[in-house]
Order: structure tokens, then sequence, then C-alpha cells
């Protein structure tokens, strides 16, 4: 059984090859994510210390945090 949170994770790899050529890896977790779960998504940047979007190395902890959070935020 695929859980939604590994459907956003092969979504993330599907976009990064095609939709988004040109962006960072931390920007489409971030995009992607706020298909899934926009209200985590909103925390997260509000917050900023897990929001990889301007830096990739942000993204280990970003994604520990999500699995964590996924589905609290609906």
């Amino acid at each position: 059984m695929t859980t939604n949170f590994t459907k956003y994770l092969k979504e993330v790899i599907n976009c990064y090859d095609g939709s988004y050529p040109n962006s960072r890896w931390g920007q489409v977790y971030l995009d992607v994510l706020s298909r899934y779960q926009p209200n985590l998504t909103l925390k997260i940047v509000n917050e900023g210390k897990f929001d990889p979007f301007y830096n990739d190395d942000l993204i280990p902890k970003f994604l520990d945090y999500v699995q964590s959070k996924w589905g609290i935020y609906d």
C-alpha cells in the first residue's frame, strides 16, 4: 500500500525532472508539498527553520519534519 507521503515523494521526483527543470530540489519539495498539505506548508514557511526553498541543505530536516507532521494540519 502506497501512502500519501510516498506519493508525494514520487511526485517530487517526477516534477523535478519535468515540470520544474530550472528549480532546486528544495523549491520542488516545498511547491509539491503545498498541493498535498497546504496547511503544513504554511506552517513550515512561517516558522522558517525547516523551509528548504532557498536552502537545499535543510531538505533532510524538512523531510523528517514533514513525515512526522503528515496529516496533522489538514
